[in-house]
């Protein structure tokens, strides 16, 4: 099962983006949506360049634009959304393939934002797994979902751009 890590990334931003890559790995791959207003921003890191990683670079703004940019690129099982700025558990691969493993009627799993230890939790959390109907337990961040490629392409889920940020 291949999991595609989507980062979406802002002007400068494309520099924190290596903090998230782990080192190379069977079926772990990473899409780099890198938006940028102004060409002084299109010099990649050579740290980036790696085979596990695709970057993409397209011109403007709009949160919602650069994760459809990079769903749109995506080919594997499974998508996890991500930005920039955040980090990824050593054992969040495993657990995303056996949530999606275990039931293939889930197309869309919402996991956990961990803060770093000391810091308040993100959100209030269910401390059990449960099903999210019309109602979600608390507002989802992006970075939250994991989606099933092939679930979300034929349905054609997009992010609405008429959102951004917040």
């Amino acid at each position: 099962m291949t999991i595609y890590i989507l980062i979406s990334t802002i002007d400068s931003g494309i520099n924190q983006a290596k903090k998230i890559l782990q080192k190379e790995q069977e079926g772990i791959k990473y899409i780099i949506s890198h938006q940028y207003r102004d060409e002084q921003y299109k010099r990649i890191p050579e740290v980036l360049y790696r085979s596990d990683v695709i970057i993409s670079q397209i011109p403007g703004t709009g949160l919602s634009r650069s994760r459809n940019h990079a769903l749109q690129l995506a080919e594997g099982d499974i998508a996890l959304i991500a930005d920039d700025d955040v980090g990824i558990l050593p054992d969040a691969f495993d657990i995303i393939r056996n949530v999606f493993s275990s039931d293939e009627e889930i197309d869309v799993a919402c996991f956990k934002i961990r803060t770093p230890q000391g810091s308040p939790e993100y959100k209030d959390y269910f401390p059990y797994a449960c099903k999210i109907d019309k109602k979600p337990p608390h507002y989802l961040s992006s970075i939250e979902i994991a989606l099933r490629l092939e679930a979300v392409k034929a349905k054609n889920i997009k992010f609405d751009e008429r959102f951004g940020l917040g």
